[in-house]
């Protein structure tokens, strides 16, 4: 199981992409889970925050995330029937040094 840097036991316990993951809001959950995609080299779906996480506030979460210096990445791609769906990819933490060049 892969815990969020916290002592107090768990409220939210989940599975992602194979992973137990566990955390005591879903914003660590989220942040998991971007650290599972990043490994993965595979971004997060929409659906997975919904269906998998149960974060249906998904969006003001990512609106925190940025908001504190991390760098997530939004990738649009298009069904067969002509539905747009989103992918959020992580580019960088807010600890870690971005080098461009």
């Amino acid at each position: 199981m892969i815990r969020y840097q916290d002592s107090k036991p768990p409220k939210y316990v989940k599975t992602f992409r194979g992973h137990t993951i566990a955390g005591n809001s879903k914003r660590e959950l989220m942040e998991l889970a971007f650290d599972i995609s990043r490994e993965d080299n595979k971004p997060v779906s929409t659906l997975e925050f919904v269906y998998d996480l149960h974060a249906t506030r998904f969006g003001g979460i990512l609106f925190d995330l940025r908001k504190v210096g991390w760098i997530i990445e939004t990738e649009t791609y298009t069904l067969d029937t002509g539905e747009e769906q989103y992918q959020y990819r992580l580019v960088a933490k807010p600890e870690e040094e971005l080098k461009f060049f």
